[in-house]
């Protein structure tokens, strides 16, 4: 690879894996508080030394219990481990090795919750409403953060794509290379608009600062035109739909043993999807 290709190539990708704030929506989360985040609002939200005393009880407590948590749970997986690396299987044992390791689990799960509602427990409503409005303040940054990432990771894409145009036709933009350097920095020290200002440059020196998809984002705020009927939708679904995808033709086993087994004997590795809740009355292993 043409050393300034490659070197421009490595400069791109650090700048995209550049870290920014990601939301993650979560529907219980306005209800719940963890001990540690009481604390680390108790000024904002009046907490007395009572309450801290008795927060911080619960927080030790939950770290007690779910270190004999973790510890079943380690036990029982390496005991699934020590079960599957046999030559024969057994499967009665291998599915109740695997019980012990969802039961350790959702034990752990569990103290993750009675925690948050005994901590919660401890606060007067007007101290929950804050913690609730303090939450949903950072959630509403985080959105904001993310459809900036979003925003920035389209721009980089571009810049991206115009050096790659630029090198394919044999030229070297250094000063583009210059630039860049400056970006990943602005990123870790969180000023973003200053690392957008230089993507701008980028786009403008690469001669694609109108390189713009004609189709608007849904972060811009402009909604697309809606479709005719329900026809014209599924036909724009197909279009985007690729054809002959490799997994699509796994004859997908719905029990562990059987895969391992399956594995094993074709010399392949397994790839396992994993699904959580399965109902109470599925026979599959």
């Amino acid at each position: 690879m043409n050393p300034f290709r490659k070197y421009l190539l490595t400069l791109v990708m650090v700048a995209c894996g550049s870290p920014s704030a990601r939301a993650v929506e979560d529907p219980l989360a306005r209800y719940l508080f963890s001990p540690s985040m009481i604390l680390q609002k108790a000024d904002a939200i009046g907490l007395t030394e009572d309450q801290r005393e008795a927060v911080q009880k619960t927080g030790r407590e939950a770290h007690e219990q779910l270190r004999g948590a973790s510890q079943i749970r380690e036990e029982a997986l390496e005991a699934l481990r020590v079960d599957l690396d046999k030559d024969g299987i057994d499967e009665r044992s291998a599915i109740l090795r695997l019980d012990a390791v969802l039961d350790a689990e959702r034990a752990m799960k569990r103290i993750h919750l009675r925690t948050q509602v005994r901590a919660g427990n401890l606060l007067t409503a007007e101290q929950r409403e804050k913690m609730r409005k303090i939450g949903t303040e950072g959630n509403e940054r985080a959105s904001e953060m993310a459809a900036l990432e979003k925003k920035l990771r389209a721009k980089m894409e571009r810049v991206k794509n115009g050096m790659e145009a630029k090198i394919q036709a044999g030229e070297h933009p250094q000063e583009v290379v210059e630039l860049m350097e400056g970006f990943h920095p602005l990123m870790q020290h969180g000023k973003h608009a200053e690392a957008e200002k230089i993507l701008d440059r980028a786009l403008k020196m690469l001669g694609r600062e109108k390189d713009e998809k004609s189709v608007p984002d849904a972060s811009s705020g402009v909604p697309r035109p809606a479709m005719e009927n329900a026809e014209e939708l599924k036909t724009e679904i197909a279009a985007m739909r690729v054809d002959d995808v490799a997994w699509r033709q796994i004859a997908w086993k719905t029990c562990l043993v059987d895969g391992i087994r399956a594995s094993r004997e074709q010399q392949k590795p397994i790839l396992l999807w994993v699904f959580i809740d399965r109902p109470v009355d599925d026979k599959r292993c």
